[in-house]
Order: C-alpha cells, then sequence, then structure tokens
C-alpha cells in the first residue's frame, strides 16, 4: 500500500494545520448548536421549562466531549505520524 506521491512532511504539515482551525469549527458548531437544541429538539421532547433546559445541557456536554476527543484523536494521529517519519 506504498503510494509514490505520498509525502509524509506534508501531511504531518496539513494535520497541524487542521488540528489549528478544528476547534473554531468546533466551538462554532457548538454555538449554532444550544439554540437549535433549545428551540427545535427539546420542545419536541418535552413541554416542561426544566426538563428542555436539562435536554440543552446534556447535547451542549456531549458536544464538548465530543470535540475534545476528536481534537485528542487527531493530536495522537499526529505524534504517531512524527514518530513514523520524523519531522
Amino acid at each position: 500500500m506504498d503510494n509514490p506521491d505520498y509525502d509524509p512532511a506534508q501531511a504531518i504539515k496539513a494535520m497541524r494545520s487542521f488540528k489549528r482551525i478544528l476547534p473554531l469549527y468546533l466551538g462554532l458548531g457548538i454555538l449554532v448548536m444550544v439554540p437549535v437544541t433549545h428551540f427545535f429538539i427539546a420542545p419536541a421532547i418535552t413541554d416542561n421549562f426544566l426538563i428542555t433546559i436539562i435536554i440543552d445541557t446534556v447535547f451542549t456536554i456531549s458536544n464538548v466531549v465530543g470535540a475534545f476527543f476528536l481534537i485528542m484523536t487527531i493530536g495522537r494521529n499526529e505524534q504517531a505520524l512524527v514518530a513514523k517519519y520524523g519531522n
């Protein structure tokens, strides 16, 4: 599975650039998901305001945790590339 066009240094550089801008996109996604959850998803589940707030909180926390693990996984992949090919 050797690709003659594969450049490890370029792959590492691209991953670092992606890792630099990823938190911005994830943060904006979370800011968009909070009102969507509050105004569309939670009211479809219940009419109780307290439960709506709990649903908002659970969605927000799960988005933040998911974003954290995504960034950590990308960081581990970058470290593996650096260890394998050096940079």
